[in-house]
């Protein structure tokens, strides 16, 4: 995967860095435009499924043809509305294609700062399925042929063809790449006259987006690097006291920072994408630090990897012997080894953290989402949401029992989720709760930090990682429950409509801090942890047959009134 060092920013006033948003009221004379009347140019090309794709099997009475890309800001702000279109039209006799017209060797590192990938065929696999595209995708960055019959001069560029396959309008989607401030549906108002016979009354629009990256801007990446790899490399000593004001990270810029050796080969293998992480985002809010958890003695060795890997950013060094000290200094909850990789927000709040090597794409969603918002309003908001939908990582979200007071439900970075929920109790023979959840099968593991947030003198209040049978206030469960008190208790419910039994840990958690939760299906047992590091609360038999509901639980113990849950890091792991 592509994703490399960022360089000189070109302007400000542009949504992206060096992304070049082009309008095309005036088009490249090398790449004209084709002319509204032209017959639809052949098309042979390879798609995300696998499968080369031709003109000539998509027989609709009207072809849609979509320039859009991976990397640009303006196009993935579009995706949304495109697949909207999709829903919308393909039953009237619409077909859909997509193609994306970059070689991604053309797309500079400094033009990757508002994405996690790049533009290969093997990276819109990544994109379409991360955002759940529901039309054909397809790659011209080989040859860009096709690109240049159609002459799309940005991403996204729409061709809308007839029966005859006669184009009858070129342009831009709407006229607003934020969605709240679009006045004019000019693709949907083309459809609309096309669909009905009708001449379309604005046959072209001017295209608005990144421009399209053609095999000559080659050598403009090629010369990029050589600056980067001419970057000055060091690297300093830290202490206790450094490590601390590290982890508060006391700057405006989002901070991600990775804790290495040079004897540590998944550290080793996971570099070069964390180099490329900070190259991408660095001319935004965003800071890399990495530490070398070698002794002091090691530094001409630690130097050396970091100058291999033309490494430029703040580079630290452990400057005693205290391995440990040190290691506790940053973060109590570390109690493992290298690879170490946390993601914090200006003022400590952590956005992501991994023990061990990092999910890349992951990571990237985590900055994005929380990287200033000035330069490209709602952008982070598109990654907040997690792409595909709302709900993240989970399908549903639902009130369980009767009178519970409306609760609610907020994606936001990759992996963390706030969760408002009424209701009386989770206990007895019935429960009343809100649950975010996920239909799954087999062997599960639903695992996060959470903390219930704001003031309330309902100690029993509960946030919870839960499997159930199904939505009925009284069906079969096990669960993991963090509750305001600080208690954490391990509770099942056996038998549709039975008592809740439970196994309560002895020692409670830090109420005023993010506690770390697990719940482990295997067959018919199930086994709970808690704490840092987690330790085994119970194990217990419950026998739910396929599929089970898994997902997040908060309850106000308050029948009258709602509590809210933060639940971060979350992990869901199974099918």
């Amino acid at each position: 995967m592509k994703v490399a060092p960022l360089l000189a920013f070109a302007a400000l006033c542009l949504p992206c860095y060096c992304q070049e948003p082009r309008l095309t009221a005036h088009p490249s004379q090398e790449h004209p435009i084709l002319p509204i009347g032209s017959q639809a140019p052949s098309f042979s090309l390879p798609g995300i499924d696998g499968k080369t794709h031709t003109l000539s099997e998509y027989r609709a009475p009207i072809l849609a043809v979509m320039f859009i890309c991976n990397h640009c800001p303006t196009s993935q702000l579009y995706e949304g509305r495109m697949k909207k279109l999709v829903e919308d039209y393909a039953p009237k006799g619409v077909d859909f294609v997509a193609i994306n017209p970059n070689d991604p060797k053309a797309v500079m590192l400094s033009e990757l700062g508002y994405t996690d990938v790049s533009d290969s065929l093997d990276e819109m696999k990544i994109r379409a399925a991360y955002r759940h595209f529901n039309f054909p995708y397809l790659w011209d960055g080989a040859t860009q042929s096709v690109t240049q019959a159609y002459g799309a001069q940005a991403t996204p560029h729409i061709f809308l063809f007839d029966k005859d396959r006669k184009l009858r309008y070129e342009g831009r989607i709407d006229n607003a790449q934020r969605e709240s401030l679009v006045k004019i549906q000019d693709a949907r108002l083309a459809l609309d006259s096309m669909l009905a016979g009708k001449p379309v009354a604005t046959p072209h629009t001017p295209a608005f987006g990144c421009s399209t990256k053609w095999k000559s801007k080659i050598d403009s990446e090629m010369a990029e690097l050589k600056k980067i790899e001419a970057e000055p490399v060091s690297v300093e000593m830290v202490t206790a006291d450094d490590l601390k004001k590290l982890r508060l990270n006391p700057t405006d810029k989002v901070l991600l920072v990775n804790f290495w050796a040079t004897w540590c080969g998944p550290c080793l293998e996971e570099m070069p994408a964390i180099e490329e992480t900070w190259r991408m985002y660095r001319h935004r809010d965003f800071d890399l630090v990495t530490v070398a958890a070698n002794y002091p003695d090691e530094k001409n060795g630690v130097l050396k990897v970091l100058q291999a890997q033309h490494a430029s950013s703040r580079n630290l060094l452990f400057g005693t012997t205290d391995t440990y000290g040190l290691q506790a200094a940053f973060d109590a909850k570390w109690d493992a080894g290298v690879p170490y990789t946390m993601v914090i927000a200006p003022g400590g709040r952590v956005i992501y953290r991994e023990q061990g090597s990092v999910d890349v794409l992951a990571m990237r969603r985590a900055i994005l989402a929380n990287l200033e918002n000035e330069t490209y309003v709602g952008h982070p908001a598109y990654w907040a949401t997690g792409g595909a939908a709302s709900l993240g990582l989970f399908e549903g979200d639902s009130e369980i029992g009767a009178g519970v007071q409306k609760g609610g439900f907020e994606a936001g970075a990759a992996g963390e989720y706030r969760v408002t929920g009424g209701g009386a109790d989770m206990w007895g023979k019935s429960d009343a709760f809100h649950f975010v959840w996920k239909k799954m099968s087999g062997d599960v593991v639903l695992e996060a930090e959470v903390q219930l947030t704001g003031a309330s003198a309902q100690e029993k209040r509960k946030a919870a990682l839960i499997v159930r049978q199904n939505l009925d206030p009284g069906s079969t469960y096990a669960d993991v429950a963090f509750h305001g008190n600080g208690e954490v208790a391990a509770q099942w419910r056996k038998t549709a409509g039975d008592v809740t039994g439970d196994t309560v840990l002895a020692n409670f958690l830090d109420t005023g801090q993010p506690q770390r939760i697990r719940i482990e299906r295997r067959g018919d047992l199930f086994v709970v942890s808690a704490g840092a590091p987690l330790k085994e609360v119970g194990r217990f038999s419950v026998k739910m047959a396929d599929p089970v509901y898994v997902g997040l639980a908060v309850c106000a113990h308050d029948a009258g009134g709602v509590t809210t849950a933060a639940f971060s890091n979350v992990k869901v792991e199974g099918k």
